[in-house]
């Protein structure tokens, strides 16, 4: 996250509430460190991917061509809803 969301200026507000809405997967589980403590206990950059599947329990890199893909889809999907529900 902090990597892509650096240089769209994201407030800080914003990564803690989808840190703790989204980090888990789950909407019973809750992350165990809030997002800035999270991001204060990095002490090297990480070198392995995410996998698609499976638990995320390591500080990891996203596939770069992934996350523009699911950016770009994301973008697409709430610029047609805006449209939907202005136009309907």
């Amino acid at each position: 996250m902090d990597t892509q969301c650096a240089p769209f200026a994201v407030k800080a507000s914003k990564l803690e509430w989808y840190w703790e809405e989204k980090a888990t997967g789950s909407l019973t589980a809750i992350p165990k460190w809030t997002y800035a403590e999270a991001l204060d206990s990095i002490t090297q950059p990480p070198t392995a991917q995410v996998e698609e599947e499976g638990t995320l329990n390591f500080t990891a890199l996203v596939d770069e061509k992934r996350w523009y893909d699911e950016k770009v889809s994301m973008e697409f999907f709430e610029y047609q809803e805006v449209r939907h529900s202005r136009y309907t």
